[in-house]
């Protein structure tokens, strides 16, 4: 289902770069929820990497942080 929603919102053009009031791109929620497909939808779509954000309200966090995380436990 996420794949089905997240492949008609890039159809239809959505605003890849849009955040939330955390500061949190779609590629920051994906890479949160560890959502693959989804990361690399937006990722072949340009999404940027190299955004930071609030996470879980203690620490700065950047989005590409997050990414290397899942890239190592994805490999492992």
């Amino acid at each position: 289902m996420q794949k089905n929603t997240m492949s008609l919102l890039l159809e239809y053009e959505a605003n890849i770069e849009a955040k939330d009031k955390e500061g949190r791109t779609a590629l920051c929620l994906a890479a949160e929820t560890d959502f693959k497909v989804g990361i690399e939808m937006l990722v072949a779509k340009g999404a940027e990497v190299n955004i930071w954000y609030e996470f879980r309200v203690s620490s700065t966090v950047g989005c590409s942080q997050l990414l290397g995380r899942l890239l190592t436990s994805w490999l492992l």
